[in-house]
């Protein structure tokens, strides 16, 4: 208490009512303070009282607990900043603790609202469905759980765009939700990110992130039966997300983070490019003016039936 009366006296004079009331405003002034009542990091050692001087404390100071609340509220949670995403519809496979987990490692710009753009539950098992409802939607995290209880996924910085291609940046990363939480950063090693594709004949079907072939640290088949997972990928943080290398799914939703960005002049032309078999005129009327102003040549305007996708035949 001596160093709290010289918290209060002579040049470092502060009232209670300053330190409660001052708010963000006596910042420096109230870590000043703090600094004489509990000692420099140095003097913690010395500062350190044994647990029955500090219950004496607490009773005796019943204001404190209060006064330390009101602090950490100003200074870390102020209205209207809150670290929870908002949620378009209630997750299956995420609760609370994994949402501020998942949440506090996106970009800024990406925290505060979260649209279920899949859910098995909701749209039906169907990898054709999952493809339409991701596919240009914008970053998105796809999180499943497997029959064996483990609930896993990742974030696809970028988002999806079908075809051969690989997308995304190091901000994409993996993570795990059961049995237990961890999230899993990207190495830097490579630039093979994010993956979708179907209805190849040389090149792997299905949705994946940091693999090729038949190595990935996390692959979902076209079939949209199974998976593969590989223990420590090398374009990732050491990890084995499913804990098996042949999983099987049961559920899978996937959510975009933020608004849906406005499509690049490279999506557009992958797009048009991607499903040759429709007119133009079915497409994004956006897309269209785009390419003709590029001078890609519009050569039909009347309508063909789509090409079905492999669970649509």
């Amino acid at each position: 208490m001596e160093n709290w009366k010289k918290a209060t006296n002579g040049k470092d004079k502060m009232t209670r009512e300053q330190i409660i009331d001052g708010g963000l405003g006596h910042f420096d002034t109230l870590a000043n303070s703090l600094i004489l009542c509990f000692g420099k990091e140095k003097d913690v050692t010395e500062n350190t009282k044994p647990i029955e001087e500090l219950d004496h404390f607490f009773s005796t100071c019943p204001l404190f607990p209060y006064t330390a609340s009101f602090i950490y509220q100003r200074l870390v949670e102020r209205p209207g900043d809150s670290k929870m995403p908002t949620l378009n519809e209630k997750s299956q496979l995420m609760g609370n603790v994994d949402q501020l987990v998942l949440n506090s490692h996106l970009p800024f710009d990406r925290r505060k609202n979260w649209t279920l753009l899949y859910s098995n539950a909701k749209h039906g098992h169907s990898f054709s469905q999952l493809v339409k409802n991701i596919n240009g939607q914008g970053p998105c995290f796809i999180v499943m759980r497997s029959m064996r209880g483990r609930r896993f996924g990742f974030f696809a910085s970028h988002g999806f765009l079908a075809g051969p291609q690989y997308r995304g940046s190091a901000e994409c990363f993996l993570f795990q939700l059961a049995p237990k939480i961890g999230t899993f950063s990207a190495t830097g090693r490579t630039d093979n990110y994010v993956y979708l594709n179907y209805q190849q004949q040389q090149m792997p079907n299905g949705l994946g992130i940091g693999g090729y072939d038949n190595v990935w640290p996390f692959f979902i088949h076209e079939t949209f039966d199974s998976g593969l997972s590989q223990k420590n990928s090398s374009a990732f943080e050491p990890c084995y997300l499913a804990d098996e290398e042949h999983f099987q799914i049961k559920n899978i939703e996937a959510w975009r983070p933020g608004e849906k960005p406005q499509k690049t002049f490279e999506e557009m032309m992958a797009e048009a490019e991607r499903d040759p078999e429709r007119s133009i005129i079915d497409k994004d009327p956006e897309a269209r003016a785009v390419m003709e102003m590029a001078g890609k040549t519009m050569h039909s305007d009347a309508y063909r039936e789509k090409k079905p996708m492999l669970d649509e035949k």
